[in-house]
């Protein structure tokens, strides 16, 4: 599969204080990339850059395969930006800021997508922008990212301003972007939950230093407690349990043994030995992204 960003050892100074400090990640075609840290993390810099908005300091980023210094009129042909805030022609309508986008892009049907993209936001088009409130200027940003059939989508902050059910829409129509139009979506977000409707893998970036780059199914640790009264039984399980190297923190007080597996294997592995019959009771919850959060910055 081929590699739709590579980032090499980027680094970004302002004066003496780094803002990055050599990070690097990469996104395959069709990835969902939640690139997750707190503010002054480095995010902005990361996306700035990408744009070629600002020149890194040093190592290099690269999309498509291109250069984003030296080929960025190039990338932006095929590349779709959402910024943290909203840049539009304020004296003009939705539609007007929408029909400049496409005019740009070269679209051919751009009415019907956009008429059916405002639709889909409910968003009025014939509103000055100046008129707009903040969540319908952040779904003319959107709208104006996702026109031209963009191969990738760069997104800060995407769900600011926008009530719950525009986001439930916002994020359909992301979906759609990337399971029709084959695009590949780089975003960043404090909601810890967006990154784990949408994405299929994390970035988490702390002090302009990447800490992890992950699969969002693979974050975090899966935490099991079994319910065994038979004595014999728990005996049995307890003793496989112990033979395992993929078992952490294994706490056993009869009826209950509780611990933690890296991955969904052990569960596959008690079908194979045919030991859930001997459980009166299993619960499994998988650690949640807020929770490998708040490990990695707190």
């Amino acid at each position: 599969m081929s590699k739709v960003l590579e980032i090499n050892e980027l680094s970004k100074m302002y004066g003496r204080k780094p803002a990055l400090s050599g990070i690097s990640l990469s996104m395959d075609e069709g990835d969902i990339m939640g690139f997750i840290g707190p503010n002054g993390a480095g995010k902005t810099t990361t996306m700035n850059i990408l744009m070629n908005f600002i020149r890194p300091s040093s190592g290099e980023a690269k999309i498509f395969g291109k250069s984003v210094v030296e080929e960025s009129h190039t990338i932006k042909k095929e590349l779709g930006f959402m910024a943290s805030e909203d840049f539009l022609y304020r004296q003009d309508s939705g539609w007007k800021n929408l029909k400049y986008v496409a005019d740009l892009k070269g679209m051919r049907g751009a009415k019907e997508k956009i008429s059916r993209y405002a639709e889909m936001l409910d968003l009025d088009l014939n509103k000055k922008v100046s008129k707009l409130s903040k969540g319908n200027k952040r779904k003319v940003s959107l709208i104006a990212a996702v026109l031209g059939s963009p191969k990738i989508l760069i997104m800060d902050e995407i769900s600011v301003g926008l009530d719950p059910m525009v986001k439930a829409r916002a994020f359909d129509l992301l979906k759609e972007r990337n399971r029709e139009g084959h695009c590949s979506i780089f975003f960043s977000s404090h909601i810890l939950s967006e990154i784990e409707e949408l994405c299929n893998r994390t970035a988490f970036i702390k002090q302009g230093v990447i800490l992890k780059v992950n699969d969002v199914e693979a974050i975090g640790s899966i935490n099991y407690l079994i319910r065994c009264e038979n004595t014999e039984n728990f005996a049995r399980l307890e003793n496989f349990l112990r033979q395992r190297n993929d078992i952490q923190n294994l706490k056993s007080a009869a009826p209950e043994l509780r611990f933690q597996a890296l991955d969904t294997k052990l569960t596959h592995a008690l079908e194979e030995e045919r030991l859930f019959c001997l459980m009166d009771d299993i619960q499994i919850r998988r650690t949640s992204l807020e929770q490998s959060f708040r490990t990695d910055y707190m």
